[in-house]
C-alpha cells in the first residue's frame, strides 16, 4: 500500500512540475458559479487558509463568485486575538476576499479552546445574522469530524447541519461541509490528490502550483501561528491543495394547497 501510495505521489509531482495545471485532473464537480454568492464559515483565524484556501482560492479566481468569511472566534486562545484578527484580513485578502466580506467575532460565549463546546443556540444566533446580511446562496464550514478533530470545528459542523435539515436555513441555500480524511492521506499532499479525484465527493477545487503558492503566502499572514509545524503542515498537508465537499440536502418542505370549493 505504502509502495502504491508512493508511486502515485511520484506521478502526480511530476505531473505538477511540468505543468500550470492538473491537465485532464477536473477542477471541479457541479461547480460553482459567477451568481453564487458565498459564505465559509469557520472557527478561528487561519482555518481559512490551513483547509479552506483551494475552496476559496477556486471561488474566487475560477468561479468568479463573491465570497465571505465569517471567523466565529478571535483565535485568543494564548492571548493573541486581536493580532489574529488583524492577520485574518491580510490572509484573505491573500485569497483575494475583500476586507469588508470578512468579519471576525470576538463573542464570550464561543471561546477558542479544544475541550469547551461551543452552544447550538448561539451559534445558530450568529449565522442566521449574518446569513441575513449576506443573503448567500452556498455555505461551507467543517464535517462533523472537523478536519482535525477540533471542538470547535465539530461544533460548528453540527450546529450548520442542523439548521439546514431543520429548515432554519433560506430555501436554496446549498451547504458543504469539507471532507475529513486519514491521517494518512491527510498529510500525503499529491498522493491524496490523485487518490481524491477517483472518490465520492459532490464538489472538488484542486489547484496548481501558482495557486498553491498563492494559498502558502495567504498563510504566511499568519505570521503569530508560524512555528515549526507550521511549515510542515504547509509543505505536507492535502489541504493546501486539494479540498472535497459533502453536501447537505435541503430538508423537505410541506406546501399546503386550500380546498377548492365548490
Amino acid at each position: 500500500m505504502i509502495a502504491l501510495l508512493m508511486v502515485m505521489a511520484l506521478g502526480v509531482v511530476i505531473a505538477w512540475k511540468t505543468s500550470s495545471s492538473f491537465g485532464k485532473i477536473p477542477i471541479v464537480k457541479r461547480k460553482l458559479a459567477r451568481t453564487d454568492r458565498i459564505l465559509v464559515i469557520t472557527a478561528h483565524p487561519d482555518d481559512e487558509c490551513m483547509f479552506f484556501g483551494p475552496f476559496i482560492l477556486s471561488a474566487v479566481q475560477k468561479w468568479g463568485a463573491t465570497v465571505a468569511v465569517l471567523c466565529c472566534s478571535t483565535g485568543n486562545n494564548e492571548g493573541k486575538g486581536v493580532i489574529r484578527s488583524k492577520e485574518l484580513l491580510n490572509a484573505c485578502g491573500e485569497l483575494g476576499v475583500s476586507a469588508d466580506n470578512v468579519q471576525c467575532l470576538d463573542n464570550s460565549q464561543l471561546p477558542d479552546h479544544p475541550l469547551k463546546r461551543w452552544k447550538f443556540e448561539t451559534l445558530r444566533e450568529v449565522i442566521q445574522e449574518k446569513v441575513s446580511a449576506f443573503r448567500p446562496t452556498v455555505i461551507a464550514t467543517f464535517d462533523a469530524h472537523g478536519v482535525s478533530g477540533h471542538r470547535n470545528h465539530c461544533d460548528l459542523a453540527d450546529a450548520v447541519t442542523a439548521m439546514q435539515t431543520n429548515g432554519h436555513l433560506p430555501r436554496g441555500v446549498r451547504v458543504l461541509l469539507l471532507k475529513s480524511v486519514s491521517i494518512l492521506r491527510k498529510y500525503f499532499k499529491y498522493a491524496d490528490a490523485a487518490l481524491t479525484i477517483h472518490l465520492d465527493f459532490d464538489l472538488i477545487a484542486l489547484v496548481n502550483r501558482e495557486n498553491e503558492s498563492v494559498i502558502s503566502r495567504a498563510m504566511r499572514a499568519h505570521r503569530s501561528q508560524m512555528v515549526w509545524f507550521r511549515w510542515l503542515y504547509i509543505t505536507f498537508s492535502r489541504y493546501m491543495l486539494v479540498n472535497t465537499f459533502d453536501e447537505i440536502p435541503e430538508p423537505e418542505r410541506r406546501t399546503f394547497r386550500k380546498a377548492e370549493h365548490r
